[in-house]
């Protein structure tokens, strides 16, 4: 083995950590899009917003994808009203950045 031989190796392990934080990023990246045209579409479709008002049009699972999409911390609890309660309180978050 000579200096060669180290400085490429030194080189492809810090390449394949850079591809490692860039693969990562793009998963997040979209995983968020993803949500985002969902959580959209499914407002479009339903045509309101998830508020206490309408919460009957909204199933747990849709209403789950809804926190999700805003980023709402909710503990493991079953009651609809904690989730949509936790859902208002949070900001419409932006659109995000497609991956290219």
């Amino acid at each position: 083995m000579n200096a060669e031989d180290f400085f490429r190796a030194k080189a492809l392990t810090e390449r394949q950590a850079k591809a490692a934080v860039v693969e990562k990023d793009k998963r997040e990246r979209l995983d968020k899009f993803q949500t985002d045209q969902e959580a959209k579409s499914l407002l479009q479709e339903k045509a309101v917003d998830s508020n206490w008002y309408n919460e009957k049009k909204f199933v747990m699972p849709e209403i789950k994808h809804l926190c999700k999409w805003k980023g709402c911390k909710v503990t493991s609890s079953k009651n609809k009203e904690h989730h949509i309660a936790a859902y208002e309180k949070m900001p419409r978050p932006p659109t995000p950045q497609p991956w290219r």
